[in-house]
């Protein structure tokens, strides 16, 4: 695994195969000695005790027996237990980070390129007050070029009062739904990174194709189908904007791309979005254009 998710991965994945190496040395060389100072046999033939004797061991005896002589039921049983495991999988949520109630959230706006850095503080203010109107908000930090050389990009981080009802999450949706819609402006609504500071969606993928005009309108109608789908918030391409042609031609292994991201609501994580996009993308794409899954989707 490459990323973020290799890097939690990876003292996980050494850890056990030390752990496995080191009971393998023990077994084969501690265990037997103590086993040979320890285990001696009793001097007195009369303290010796009959193990069939005692009612745990003659439990055990009996159910070995009766598992010797139904050893093909047994087997059923067992091949039974680990289908029934897998059988549950699809049940499991699948995700990296669950949503945390840290008390603090982050909403990101971008301007359109060239906008003079009075606009954009205009924006940041505008987008201030409405976070400020909600009642659990305690204070905001605002940042104006957060990204290197792009003063059109700005990020609120908002710290909500400890004595609050409702939870982070429940607070990012309804300022997310409050915020005012500004020309050309676009917002997310998203938790503070759990680790650095890459403030990228939890959803994240491209759709790859060879023709442009293709490419472009496939690109518009799933955008626009996954914007109508509960529990996709934010959903924002690069590359496209609606009416006008490409702003940029962005290429993923020497493809053609368009990257979608998408914040994803409390009740959706990121391995059921993928799925759902995934469902979405056999049922209307041509096939011409192939999907592919990027960042924590992948």
């Amino acid at each position: 695994m490459r990323g973020t998710l290799g890097q939690f991965f990876r003292p996980f994945g050494l850890t056990a195969s030390a752990a496995v190496l080191f009971s393998l040395l023990a077994a084969r060389t501690l265990s037997p000695s103590l086993a040979a100072l320890w285990l001696r046999p009793r001097k007195d033939p009369s303290e010796e005790v009959d193990p069939n004797r005692t009612g745990r061991a003659s439990r055990y005896r009996h159910v070995l027996d009766w598992a010797l002589g139904h050893r093909a039921l047994v087997v059923s049983i067992a091949i039974a237990t680990v289908v029934a495991g897998l059988a549950l999988i699809p049940f499991i949520p699948k995700g990296f980070i669950p949503h945390l109630d840290r008390g603090e959230f982050l909403v990101t706006f971008q301007t359109p390129l060239g906008t003079e850095l009075s606009d954009t503080i205009a924006v940041a203010e505008k987008l201030e007050r409405s976070v400020k109107s909600n009642p659990n908000t305690a204070s905001i930090f605002t940042t104006i070029g957060s990204r290197p050389g792009q003063s059109n990009v700005g990020v609120l981080d908002v710290y909500l009062k400890p004595n609050r009802d409702m939870k982070t999450i429940d607070v990012e949706n309804v300022v997310r739904a409050a915020l005012p819609s500004l020309d050309g402006v676009q917002t997310t609504v998203g938790d503070v990174p759990f680790v650095g500071s890459d403030t990228a969606k939890p959803l994240q993928f491209a759709l790859l194709g060879a023709d442009l005009d293709s490419l472009r309108s496939s690109a518009l109608r799933f955008v626009h189908r996954l914007r109508g789908i509960a529990g996709f918030e934010d959903v924002t391409a690069t590359g496209l904007s609606d009416g006008t042609p490409f702003s940029a031609i962005e290429h993923v292994n020497g493809h053609r791309a368009v990257q979608i991201t998408a914040d994803l609501s409390q009740n959706l994580v990121v391995g059921d979005a993928n799925d759902r996009v995934a469902a979405e993308a056999r049922a209307t794409l041509p096939p011409s254009i192939v999907l592919d899954f990027g960042g924590t989707s992948a």
